[in-house]
């Protein structure tokens, strides 16, 4: 899909940086929807379906990550998924939030792939 505001496509590793922003900045669903989708400008159908989305084959809750990929996937299909991936990077570079995160560390890998990718 096209960067809205760069009009370049976003490739696989910012995708990807995208994902891991979703699934390790913030540990609690409710919390990542405040503090990342909802300001990343993801619409109010996408953020519930993160919050309680279920998988139908399993008849369980999604994780952030599978969560994340359904987002992007429709953000795409809807033409508006540079312009969020690109408010999510700069939300996730601009980080320091950590006590949010479950692990640490990675939360700190992802905010610099984050800030690499953005670059």
């Amino acid at each position: 899909m096209i960067d809205a505001e760069t009009n370049r496509p976003v490739d696989a590793d910012t995708r990807r940086a995208a994902l891991e922003v979703i699934a390790t900045l913030v540990n609690v669903k409710r919390l990542a929807a405040d503090h990342l989708l909802r300001p990343a400008g993801v619409p109010d159908d996408l953020i519930k379906l993160f919050l309680s989305g279920r998988d139908p084959t399993a008849n369980e809750a999604y994780t952030k990550r599978q969560s994340g990929a359904l987002i992007l996937a429709d953000l795409e299909h809807r033409g508006t998924e540079g312009e969020v991936v690109r408010k999510l990077l700069k939300i996730a570079a601009d980080w320091t939030a950590f006590h949010l995160a479950g692990e640490e560390y990675k939360a700190r890998a992802a905010v610099q792939k984050a800030r690499e990718v953005q670059g």
